[in-house]
């Protein structure tokens, strides 16, 4: 973007002279910058990005509301409206260190075909505000970046709340009831969370067996929330999605566990069963048995992980 300046002072140096200077209205669009010149036109403005940012400090009370604009481009948007939202977060912090952040956001797209609205709890020990950012980074990243369709975003919104707080907690252990289940049957998982300098908190998951589940082992997986995005890419959604199209990219984002989340993944132990004869191949391939994923909601920044397993007993055997 080009616009007209108001020049208070030229500072005269033989090594970087420079003028003191402050934007005034857009005149035009910049298309070219090279070592000899700049190109453009008047009269013509770049597209534009909207990002409003409301951050509320609740140990202070200070309240934040940043309203700006950013270029629409597939490389530099991301950056920029990620560091829209940091501006306003140290703003409202007023410092640099640890701290935690719910962040809620919504971006709206061309005709609300890609709208996400979202909400994410972050804590981090030294800098909060750099990481609170990394959702909204990613998801805009996600559609100007992706491989199948052009989507244009239209505006961001984000809202957080931020303290000094460490709001993360931390998975001790998890456990059921009995070892041994019967296809159809529910059980209750209890995950114990340790938060931090606090006492321990249960927290009673239900599981539903699959009516169709074979007789076997069968591993429940549980990790924060936490740990799932420290897994991640960071192209995440870009390149290593496995979506065969946009709605199903879109979708993955949609559902993706928040870190304050408690996830528990299963589904039975059926290919190495069958490679040692225990069930045959063509009960494996005509099993509708399809990986689970339970996501269970707290208040803290879930961190940490278990394994429990259990055995999927065979109905017709007494």
């Amino acid at each position: 973007m080009a616009t007209g300046a108001k020049v208070f002072r030229t500072i005269s140096s033989s090594a970087v002279p420079s003028k003191l200077a402050i934007n005034t209205q857009p005149v035009g669009i910049i298309t070219q910058d090279r070592s000899a010149g700049l190109a453009g036109r008047f009269g013509q403005l770049p597209a534009m990005l909207p990002v409003e940012v409301q951050v509320t400090d609740q140990d202070t009370g200070n309240k934040v509301v940043l309203k700006s604009s950013v270029i629409l481009d597939s490389d530099l948007t991301p950056t920029l409206a990620a560091m829209a939202v940091i501006e306003g977060l140290d703003r409202a912090l007023d410092r640099v260190g640890a701290g935690s952040a719910r962040i809620d956001f919504e971006v709206l797209t061309a005709g609300a075909r890609a709208d996400l609205r979202r909400q994410n709890l972050f804590y981090h020990r030294a800098d909060v505000a750099g990481v609170a950012i990394m959702d909204l980074l990613g998801y805009i990243n996600f559609l100007l970046q992706n491989s199948f369709e052009e989507v244009l975003p239209l505006a961001v919104n984000v809202s957080a709340v931020v303290c000094d707080d460490n709001l993360s907690a931390v998975i001790a252990d998890a456990y059921v009831a009995q070892d041994t289940v019967l296809p159809g049957a529910e059980v209750d998982l209890s995950v114990l969370l340790r938060p931090y300098r606090g006492s321990l908190t249960k927290i009673t998951i239900p599981i539903k067996i699959p009516e169709n589940a074979l007789p076997g082992r069968l591993d429940l997986f549980i990790s924060g929330g936490a740990l799932w995005s420290e897994d991640e890419s960071e192209e995440d959604g870009i390149l290593v999605s496995g979506a065969v199209n946009f709605a199903e990219a879109y979708h993955e984002w949609a559902i993706k566990p928040a870190n304050m989340h408690i996830i528990v993944q299963y589904t039975p132990d059926l290919i190495g069963e069958a490679e040692n004869g225990d069930v045959q191949a063509d009960d494996v391939a005509n099993s509708d048995l399809q990986p689970r994923c339970l996501l269970t909601e707290t208040s803290w920044f879930v961190q940490g992980s278990r394994l429990v397993s259990l055995e999927v007993a065979d109905p017709a055997v007494e």
